[in-house]
């Protein structure tokens, strides 16, 4: 059983665990936020999360392109897992939203990125039960969240679309894992997820009232790593080999689509319905360059972000994007 916490009366950042956990990693003064040490003679450890975009990691280790004595792939359950095993010390890199790594430098945790691995083009959803026509319609209602991914910021969005907020809604804390279930418990009226979940739900009859396709340019996942870690020549030889593993997987992704129809939408795996994968040509247009485009895209998901009270800083960081370890063009 899930439980219901009525949010008609508080601020929205009381609402989700992430921040009142990361608030509480904040108060330990720095120890777990700590950099460790770039020297260490140890495998670049980089943890990700079940969002199907990636899956080319997952890809490269299987087939064995990343070498273990320089990369240690982790897979977490869920972004939460994934800040833990960063700000704990357990791993030195990670796959998560933009919005996530806002969240995380908010807290002082030195962290840049390096590489953006997909832009959500309607893999992200907000879904409801058929009764529900319209967002103005879930005033209200109970809205099933993974509090451990970037949900609390799409469902923020969403409202916002229709003069709602947070505050007008009953939040349901759940794990993407439990969704599905909540819902034919009929413990809940609506739900922030994306595939498989949301390939579930759909065949059960569930609405579409949002999705990704509505904030074009703005779900970015991104690989980011401790900023200490970017000096060290001993790290900085496998962040190349993660991205060359990454473009090695991507490669053989695309020459296993039928009609060469790219990357994102045409895959056999339709968890990756929804999802653009992104390669060394759009990396090296977002990344780039005296002002990369990223940073572009990320002002208004960061703009967002300060004016609902996600981030309690006014200005975005300066030192976002490292862009040095991009493989060369041939």
């Amino acid at each position: 059983m899930v439980k219901a916490h009525s949010v008609m009366n508080s601020d929205l950042t009381r609402h989700f665990s992430r921040r009142r956990f990361l608030a509480a990693l904040s108060a330990l003064g720095g120890i777990a936020l700590s950099p460790g040490c770039a020297e260490q003679k140890k495998p670049l450890s980089i943890a990700i999360s079940s969002w199907p975009g990636f899956k080319p990691l997952l890809l490269a280790r299987q087939q064995e392109w990343l070498d273990p004595r320089l990369v240690r792939l982790t897979e977490l359950p869920s972004s939460s897992s994934c800040i833990y095993a960063l700000t704990s010390g357990t791993v030195d890199g990670v796959a998560l939203s933009l919005d996530e790594v806002f969240w995380l430098r908010a807290l002082n945790v030195p962290l840049r990125i390096v590489w953006v691995v997909d832009v959500s083009e309607g893999g992200d959803m907000l879904l409801a039960k058929p009764g529900i026509k319209s967002l103005h319609e879930l005033r209200g209602q109970r809205i099933a969240l993974d509090r451990d991914t970037n949900a609390a910021f799409i469902l923020a969005k969403a409202l916002h679309r229709v003069g709602l907020t947070v505050k007008d809604v009953n939040v349901v804390s759940t794990t993407i894992g439990d969704v599905f279930g909540a819902w034919g418990r009929h413990e809940v009226d609506a739900a922030v997820c994306f595939g498989p979940v949301s390939d579930q739900l759909l065949q059960v009859g569930a609405r579409r009232l949002f999705d990704s396709r509505e904030i074009p340019t703005t779900l970015y996942r991104v690989l980011a790593v401790r900023s200490a870690l970017l000096e060290s020549p001993e790290f900085g030889g496998a962040i190349r080999h993660v991205l060359g593993a990454h473009l090695r997987a991507l490669d053989a992704m695309q020459s296993s689509i039928n009609g060469g129809q790219g990357i994102s939408a045409a895959s056999s795996d339709p968890s990756l319905r929804g999802v653009k994968l992104l390669g060394l040509k759009e990396n090296r247009s977002l990344l780039t360059g005296d002002s990369p485009s990223l940073l572009a895209h990320a002002l208004p998901v960061f703009d967002f972000l300060v004016e609902s009270g996600l981030v309690p800083y006014l200005t975005m960081p300066a030192d976002l994007i490292c862009a040095d370890f991009l493989p060369r063009v041939p």
